[in-house]
C-alpha cells in the first residue's frame, strides 16, 4: 500500500470501524447471513487499511530516527 493516507484519514476509518463494531454488537441478531457478512467484510477493509498504514508510518517515523 502506498503511503498516501494521512493520520486524518486513518482516524476516520479507525473511528467508522468503531460505530460499525457499535452497531453489529446491537443489532446482529437481526441481521441474515449475507448482511452480516457485508457488514465484516467492510469491518475488515476500514481496519485494515487503517492498521497498514499506522504500521507504514510508524516504519518511517523509525527510519527518520536513525
Amino acid at each position: 500500500m502506498a503511503h498516501n493516507h494521512s493520520l486524518t484519514q486513518a482516524a476516520q476509518q479507525a473511528e467508522r470501524l468503531c460505530v460499525l463494531l457499535m452497531m453489529l454488537e446491537m443489532t446482529h441478531r437481526e441481521l441474515d447471513g449475507g448482511d452480516l457478512s457485508t457488514a465484516l467484510a467492510l469491518a475488515c477493509d476500514l481496519s485494515g487499511t487503517s492498521s497498514l498504514w499506522l504500521l507504514e508510518e510508524q516504519k518511517q517515523r523509525g527510519q527518520d530516527h536513525e
